[in-house]
């Protein structure tokens, strides 16, 4: 081949490559520009939506919560005098009298919250509440509960175990009530530790085998309505749901707030290629979505909810690569995470069909 036709051809070769490279540049821009518009124009969460919780006062708990929470009085001595008796440890009866007579107000006031049907916080409103809702008096709450069983506890060493019994039921109603109320995540889980500490208390006084079949056998009849069906935890994911939902809407109007805050390079990164806020959204709610389905499986049951990393933000070149990286890194960060709570409700329930088991046999 002569040089001038390798010249012919190198000509056209590079001509060639020129027009291959532009070509795959400008398919390559269209793609990108498709990513840019490719976000969603809306979703469906109207399954995961709850709305406020009117209850009249007269069937509402929590004020009267906030009347027990002034007269209660139970300090760090205290808290060790409560853990020692109900773990069976250095039983002091002087001093438990001493301090159920110091709270007598606060236990008249218990009685009552367990007549109720609800407990509501009247100025709660998942629609506006935010990751900032503060929760008042479930501290006091706890320490009110375990009060409770203390006196059940004192009313059992006297030789009153029928009575007991009947003061550590209405420990576990009260529980049931909190998890009934459309409770956030926390409210939830905190009236379970309070059905728990109720029902702990009902197990050791029936193991005591002081109790009679047929008073076994009414209570039992009493506490069975008190299993848990699962739909206040069901209504707890889907308030958590909105509030990780209302974070997103802020973060959609004011990005650089939280890009001062730290929660994601959302100001700094402002092509919607990384930063897809509806199909950030949908994503949260798919996320609520596969939660919801997992506390509803029985116990025992195959895993059905997992939930893996959703990005790997160590990988720069990935992260980089990540359609709507920025919004994937948002919802890890801050949809709520289920963790045990499955698992705690499992246990739970296993607690009160065994109590259950244990009064009717």
């Amino acid at each position: 081949m002569s040089f001038g036709h390798k010249i012919f051809i190198g000509f056209f070769a590079t001509i060639g490559a020129v027009i291959l490279i532009s070509i795959w540049t400008v398919q390559a821009f269209s793609l990108f520009v498709a990513l840019e518009r490719s976000d969603l124009k809306s979703y469906n969460d109207s399954d995961l939506r709850v709305k406020k919780m009117v209850v009249q006062e007269s069937d509402n708990a929590y004020p009267i919560m906030l009347q027990a929470k002034e007269v209660l009085k139970v300090s760090e001595a205290d808290s060790d005098l409560m853990n020692d008796t109900l773990n069976g440890k250095n039983w002091n009866e002087p001093a438990v009298k001493k301090l159920l007579d110091t709270n007598r107000q606060a236990l008249v006031y218990f009685d009552q919250m367990t007549e109720k049907r609800y407990f509501v916080d009247p100025n709660f409103d998942p629609e506006t509440a935010g990751v900032d809702y503060t929760l008042i008096g479930f501290t006091e709450l706890r320490k009110l509960a375990r009060l409770q069983l203390v006196k059940a506890e004192l009313m059992s060493k006297q030789g009153n175990d029928k009575q007991a019994l009947i003061e550590s039921i209405k420990v576990v109603k009260f529980g049931e009530i909190i998890m009934n109320s459309q409770p956030t995540l926390i409210q939830y889980l905190v009236g379970l530790a309070i059905k728990n500490m109720g029902l702990q208390r009902m197990e050791a006084i029936v193991d005591r085998g002081k109790l009679d079949k047929a008073f076994l056998a009414t209570n039992a009849a009493d506490l069975a309505p008190l299993r848990d069906s699962r739909a206040g935890l069901k209504l707890a994911l889907k308030q958590e749901y909105m509030f990780s939902s209302q974070v997103f809407e802020e973060i959609m109007k004011n990005p650089e707030k939280y890009n001062e805050r730290g929660l994601a390079r959302v100001g700094t990164m402002r092509s919607f290629y990384y930063w897809k806020p509806m199909k950030t959204k949908k994503l949260d709610a798919d996320l609520a979505r596969g939660m919801i389905k997992h506390v509803e499986a029985p116990c025992g049951k195959a895993n059905s909810y997992h939930r893996e990393a959703l990005i790997n933000t160590d990988n720069k070149i990935r992260f980089l690569l990540t359609e709507n990286a920025i919004g994937k890194t948002l919802v890890e960060m801050i949809s709520v995470s289920l963790g045990s709570t499955k698992q705690k409700v499992c246990d739970s329930e296993a607690l009160f069909d065994r109590v259950s088991s244990k009064m009717v046999k």
